[in-house]
């Protein structure tokens, strides 16, 4: 039951949700989001970046797929993490500070053994990937789609 609720959630909050719409200005990195779980991926970017306010959706991305993103650079971004299988969904946001014209890699997927979701996130920018640093920021339960996605830690 908590999964149905999961996946109509998001489909409901999905369609009136502000589509992100990448910067068109200022310096940008870009976000490679791999999917190589079972399950369904949703990312969204804050606006409001310290504050995990004006969430922006990005489209889902399939299981064992990809999708780019570009977004801001030189400044802490933080995006919201949401990954569903048909018994589990892990939501969390995440922070890091992108630098300009980067790529990233971030790839996530499901442990079953383990019932959890693992992610991890490398600047491939140059020939060797290096291992970036995420900030886990708690998610905020009973937001509203105008307020803050996060909870003071």
């Amino acid at each position: 039951m908590k999964f149905i609720f999961a996946i109509v959630s998001l489909f409901i909050c999905s369609g009136c949700a502000i589509k992100y719409i990448p910067p068109s200005k200022g310096p940008t990195a870009t976000i490679n989001f791999k999917n190589d779980g079972p399950g369904q991926l949703l990312i969204s970017f804050f606006d409001k970046s310290s504050q995990c306010e004006r969430r922006r959706v990005t489209p889902f991305i399939r299981s064992v797929s990809s999708a780019n993103h570009v977004t801001h650079a030189d400044q802490d971004v933080t995006f919201e993490y949401i990954f569903t299988t048909r018994n589990k969904e892990c939501r969390v946001n995440l922070r890091f500070f992108p630098e300009k014209n980067h790529n990233y890699l971030f790839k996530t997927t499901y442990i079953y053994g383990h019932n959890q979701c693992m992610w991890t996130m490398e600047d491939v920018t140059q020939e060797k990937p290096q291992k970036v640093k995420l900030s886990q920021i708690p998610h905020k339960e009973g937001y509203y789609e105008n307020g803050s996605f996060c909870r003071e830690k």
